[in-house]
Formats: C-alpha cells, structure tokens, sequence
C-alpha cells in the first residue's frame, strides 16, 4: 500500500516543489518507508513507500531506465516469470531479503515499465495482479495511467483548466490549491441511500474523480481519453471427462494465486474456520512454511464472546489451525461500543464509510501487523463459488438442452432442491419483465 501522487502543469509552468512536497507528505500513512519526489519543468511525481516484498527492499521511486519515461506505482506484479519471458529479461525471483542476485534483480515497477516501453498503452493487458500507475512519456509528452482489473489499488485524479493531478488518496488532491471542497451531491445520495457510492467514476468531492477498475487514463495535449481494457471473462467454458480433473485444474491456479502473494518471510492470516480462508492458510502453509517453521504463517480469528454466543468461529479457527499447526490469536469484538473513537483523527475517513466497528477493525489490523505486513483473507470466495442463477437458462438459449439436464441434474442431486436454478428469473428476462423489487427514490 504504497502512495503515488503527480501534479502536470498543461500551461508549461513549472513544479512548485514544496506545493508537491505538501502533496506527497499528506501520503506518508501509506508509504511510512520511504519517501521521494522528482520534478522536471512542468511535470513532478512524490512517492511513499511501503515494502511488503523482498524486491521492495531495492526498489527507488519515481523510476526510470533512460530519464526520458518515468513511473510512479503502488503494485504488487503476479505470474513474474511469464512476464519476464514475454519482454525477454534476465529474471530470478528471490527466495528472501538475502539471496539478491543483481542480475535478476526486477522490481515491481520496473516490470510496468519495462511492459510500458514494448507495448506503450497495450501494457495492461499483459500485466496480472494490484496496481495503480502513472507513467510520463518525455518523448511523446504524454501521461498514461491505469488501474488493476478489480481496483484493489485506489487512483483518484482532478482536472483544471491548467492543471491535471493524481494521487492514491483524496487528502492529498486537496491540498492543491484547484481542488475546492465543494461535495458531489449525487455520491451523498448514494451513500445516504445504499451506503457507497453507486458510481465507479466519482467520489464525496465534485472536483475528484476516479479511474475506474480495469480502466487506462491517457492525457495528451489537454485532451483525457479514458478507456477500459479488460472485462471478466464470461463466454469461456472448459470441460473435462473426469470430474476429478476440475478439481486438480481449481487447485493449480489457486495455488499459484497464493504463493504470488507470498513474497515475504512472513505471513499473517484472518481466518474464520470457513472454506475461502482456511484454504488460503493451508496453501500458504505448503509454500512457506512446508517443514512446520513456526514463525512463517500466523492465524487470527474474531470473538464476539456474550454479544453472539451461537458465533462458533473461533472454534472452527482452531481446528484449523492446530492442523495446519500454526499459530492462532484470538481478538475479541466484545469490549468495543458502536462508533467507537469515531470522533479521533486515526479513525479519519476520506471518504463516507458507514461501519459502527471502524476502531475494532483499525486494532485488528494493528494486531495482524505486529507478526507481518502482509495479511491474506478469504474475502470474496463466495461471490465466485456462488456462481450465476443464468447459467442454465443461457444454456437453454443457446440451445444445450442436453447439457442442460445433466447440469440440472447434478444440481438438483446435490441441493435437494430446484433453487438456484435460476428459471423463473431467466424466464423473466427472456419475456422482457423486470426481475425482483423495484426501489423506489425518494423525492429528494
């Protein structure tokens, strides 16, 4: 979570140094490591860094290999090796902080670049894993950002009639004197009615927009194009004789997802005894701590004690752990009141955040961090495993009738039930109806 930051002056007047100084300070809670700015005429990038992996420990920012093109990024870069293979690069991936080679040496940053400078704008799709970039093309004049494909990584931008900013947190944007204070009532809607804001382009401020998820930024001569390069995949389909076979095909890339994130010596896990992150710790626990190192993977789970005594957690957690035979910390929620500290400036939210345990959450994570500055989570394995209730009516359009039963079959077998088939709403949708309730906004 490191922070990135950059100010281009479209009317060719130079940086004011303490102005972007102001800009890359207020990032320091980000990136507490670490801090540079660069500046050439118009153009000056700060950065703030927070090293998570063993290639962090030699990684400079701002970055460049000819002084011409230069990046600022907050990315971790996944599948290094095919990468490196597809730019054709010297690369050895390091084991820990001390086994440097400097010949295969790359960092993270150094890999967008080098993706930068073979493809240009193409670059993104080659590139796997979390990351917010900007990168300012000397030779073209020209500024290119993106955002990973699921936006893990915040980028958030403002435009003046003469000045275009970007930086990984509001508070930063706001320090620039363009960048009034003025709120975006739509957002307020938003979060007053669903509690987040609905638009992937916006943000509480007028003058702040974001990148969307999946989407490249490319400024050139004071025209912004905005573009997305990546949608998920829908339209695939693999299929295999044995049933074992998806199962081994699941566990291949799901191991490979682990151990990307596995760039450390040590690793913490939140781990509530349930599949997504149970699953997590045990593949962490076969790449990094195969011959039972007690120090490299450390578990913790949540307690709500008297509040949910039904809550069996951190029963589950423990069964868990003393398998995978790693450490487990218990961390209760019982002791803390709603809004709890909501008033303090440690529980400052940039933006609208409606979460009554917010100090809870901050401690938690303080307590993880006291083991590693990585924490893997099981979060958003159901959304993926749960799969679409259109499945089996799109294989009905596309006239699969034959699969249709089987797939049916298999489903209503393991499920005892027709649910989650999903026919009635896929009639629905084939008549043109509309499916579920309709919300209905208020007058204001």
């Amino acid at each position: 979570m490191s922070g990135i930051v950059g100010i281009i002056n479209l009317d060719g007047e130079p940086i004011d140094p303490h102005l972007l100084g102001r800009m890359t300070d207020a990032m320091t809670f980000r990136g507490p490591d670490d801090r540079q700015v660069w500046i050439e005429g118009n153009v000056g990038f700060g950065h703030t860094m927070l090293r998570t992996t063993w290639e962090a420990e030699y990684e400079q920012q701002p970055f460049t290999l000819d002084r011409q093109v230069w990046i600022v990024a907050d990315a971790r870069i996944d599948d290094r090796e095919t990468l490196a293979e597809k730019l054709a690069i010297p690369f050895q991936p390091l084991r820990d902080a001390g086994s440097l080679d400097r010949v295969g040496l790359v960092t993270d940053v150094e890999f967008i670049l080098q993706a930068y400078l073979k493809w240009g704008a193409a670059c993104v799709e080659h590139l796997l894993g979390d990351f917010a970039f900007a990168i300012w093309d000397g030779r073209k004049q020209r500024l290119f950002c993106a955002r990973d494909q699921f936006g893990v990584k915040p980028f958030y931008y403002a435009r003046s009639k003469n000045t275009f900013l970007f930086a990984s947190s509001v508070d930063s944007l706001r320090h620039h004197p363009v960048v009034s204070s003025d709120l975006n009532e739509e957002t307020i809607g938003d979060f007053l009615l669903f509690a987040h804001n609905q638009n992937q382009t916006t943000t509480i401020y007028r003058d702040i927009q974001r990148i969307p998820p999946a989407h490249r930024l490319i400024l050139t001569d004071r025209q912004i194009q905005i573009e997305r390069y990546w949608n998920f995949p829908t339209n695939g389909e693999i299929y295999y004789r044995n049933a074992a076979d998806y199962v081994d095909h699941y566990r291949e890339i799901f191991s490979t997802a682990v151990k990307d994130r596995l760039r450390s010596n040590k690793i913490s896990i939140s781990m509530s005894g349930g599949m997504d992150s149970s699953s997590v710790a045990a593949m962490a626990v076969r790449h990094l701590a195969p011959d039972g190192e007690d120090s490299a993977v450390k578990a913790f789970t949540i307690t709500t004690g008297n509040l949910l005594p039904e809550d069996r957690e951190d029963y589950y957690a423990n069964i868990v752990a003393e398998s995978l035979k790693i450490p487990l910390d218990y961390f209760s929620v019982e002791p803390y009141q709603p809004y709890e500290r909501c008033d303090t400036s440690e529980l400052h939210c940039q933006q609208p955040f409606d979460d009554y345990k917010l100090a809870f959450w901050i401690d938690y994570l303080k307590k993880t961090r006291e083991h590693s500055r990585v924490l893997l989570t099981g979060h958003g394995g159901d959304i993926i495993f749960l799969g679409s209730n259109l499945y089996y009516i799109s294989l009905l359009k596309r006239g699969k009738v034959g699969q249709f039963c089987r797939d049916a079959l298999k489903h209503i077998t393991v499920n005892s039930s027709m649910r989650g088939l999903g026919l009635r709403s896929g009639l629905k949708l084939l008549l043109g109806q509309q499916i579920g309730w309709k919300f209905v906004y208020p007058d204001w």
